[in-house]
Order: structure tokens, then sequence, then C-alpha cells
């Protein structure tokens, strides 16, 4: 979505879609990290995408999330 202005253009529109019918908005296929700090701005708070895993197995999946958690909680308290 950073990347190109045309992009960027419809991701806003769709994104402003979805908060004007109350809905939760999840962009997927954020792959860097410049996508993934635009989002927000444009009023996106859920993300999913190679920048985060490549595809996994169900029995996979909390172990990846809980891994995301202890590093947000650890960059939050200033920790390595």
């Amino acid at each position: 979505m950073a990347e190109h202005d045309d992009c960027s253009a419809i991701g806003r529109a769709v994104i402003g879609l979805g908060r004007s019918l109350g809905m939760t908005v999840n962009t997927k296929g954020v792959e860097t990290a410049g996508q993934l700090s635009a989002l927000p701005a444009e009023g996106c708070g859920e993300v999913q995408g190679y920048l985060f895993s490549r595809p996994k197995p169900i029995g996979e999946v909390a172990g990846i999330l809980r891994q995301h958690r202890n590093a947000a909680l650890a960059r939050r308290h200033g920790l390595p």
C-alpha cells in the first residue's frame, strides 16, 4: 500500500467503507514494515501477512502468537 499511490487510494477506500459500516478491517498480504506502519493511520488495526509468518499448520499458530506478544511486551518495556 505504501509503495504505490493508486494502491493506497484503493486501500483507504476499502478501509473507510469497512469503518463506516462498523466492521473490523483486517488487511491481508502485509509484507513490509512500511506497509505495516501506514495502516494504523488509515484506521486499520488488524493485519496479517508474510511479514509475520508464512502459512503454518493450525497447531503452530498459538506458539507464533505467543512469540509476537512476548516480543511486543519486551519492546514496550525497553527489553531486548
